[in-house]
């Protein structure tokens, strides 16, 4: 006999179908004789498997055997999936505590050099930059001019703020000897939070982007 399950609520009853190996028998018509091919009809939620607004149900229906298992196991992975979504690790916000830890970060980019030369120069550095996960973070970086030269093991202290969709921006002040100096960086977080890449936003003329992969959390 066949197995039927939730027939599709927006066919009429003498539309409603269960399609075995080919062949196709109404809702309601008489069970498979003797010789006929059997089939097992599963119903599962279409949302698992394409993103749509509204919810539908369709049906599968496959020879018992070797085919059967294989759409069970197509759905329990997509159902673990779905854990995988609600378990914190994706799919979910984003917030100062998800980039707590140690990054190590390269930048690169051009800047303007100061008073006499007034120029504009490439500028390449590593830095390392630790988050505590409340909004504040200190650096020591090690940042290179093609006119002014290298300055190494600079300190610097900011503060940042992580939005829900996992973007953000942090302000900092890069050299303790120039307080004027303000940078603001915009930045999205990639990989569950290992992973930062960033841009400058201000000031205008500085044209930097990094990319920082976290070395360890604390």
């Amino acid at each position: 006999m066949q197995t039927r399950l939730s027939p599709a609520p927006w066919l009429s009853s003498g539309r409603r179908r269960a399609v075995c190996g080919g062949l196709a028998d109404p809702i309601g018509a008489p069970s498979a004789g003797a010789g006929q091919k059997k089939c097992v009809c599963m119903t599962y939620p279409l949302a698992f498997v394409l993103p749509i607004l509204m919810y539908t149900r369709t049906h599968v229906c496959r020879k018992p055997g070797r085919t059967a298992w294989a759409v069970a196991f197509a759905l329990a992975t997509l159902g673990s999936t779905q854990v995988m979504s609600d378990d914190g690790r994706n799919g979910m916000p984003c917030n100062n505590a998800t980039i707590r830890g140690d990054y190590g970060i390269q930048m690169e980019g051009t800047r303007p050099t100061p008073p006499p030369t007034d120029v504009i120069e490439t500028v390449v550095g590593v830095l390392l930059r630790s988050f505590d996960g409340d909004g504040n973070f200190e650096q020591v970086d090690n940042i290179k001019g093609s006119v002014t030269g290298i300055v190494p093991d600079r300190p610097g202290t900011g503060t940042y703020e992580v939005f829900p969709d996992c973007s953000g921006v942090t302000e900092f002040q890069p050299d303790p000897n120039n307080p004027n100096l303000v940078i603001r960086e915009r930045f999205v977080i990639l990989d569950n939070g290992n992973e930062i890449w960033s841009m400058a936003e201000t000031p205008a003329p500085l044209m930097v982007t990094t990319v920082g992969k976290r070395v360890r959390k604390r």
